[in-house]
This record gives structure tokens, sequence and C-alpha cells, in this order.
């Protein structure tokens, strides 16, 4: 069996038609183990962090826009 870069997996030198079935469950206390708490100094790439991150672009985003077309009328 061989896990391609691209996602796709061949097993006896024949790509399989759903790689889906050949992934194992994430190694305990790994990088993509949902449940390994974040160490000192790492960044928090957990979705209750990003959607604050979001929010606060959001707001970012519009306040640009209004600078922009203020400046389009000029």
């Amino acid at each position: 069996m061989r896990h391609r870069e691209d996602g796709s997996v061949e097993v006896h030198g024949e790509t399989v038609d759903n790689p889906e079935e050949y992934k194992n469950d994430p190694i305990p206390g790994g990088p993509t183990d949902p449940n390994t708490p974040t160490g000192a100094g790492e960044q928090d790439l957990s979705k209750e962090s990003s959607t604050v991150d979001s929010k606060g672009g959001e707001s970012d985003d519009s306040d640009d826009e209004s600078e922009e077309s203020s400046e389009e009328g000029r």
C-alpha cells in the first residue's frame, strides 16, 4: 500500500477508488490528534479560535472598503 502526496492510495500498484477506507485514526498525542492540548508557545488552530479571528477580520475589511470608496470619489 502506498499513500501519494495528492491523497490517492495505491494497493499492489493499482489506485483504489476510495482512499478514505485506508486511513487510520490519528496517533494519540500526535499533530493530527484533535484531543492533543496546545503546547506552550504553539498557535491555537482550533475551530473556536478561527471563528474569533474571522469575525475580527470581517470588521477590518468593511472599514477598508469604506475608505476605498471615499477615496474613489475624490
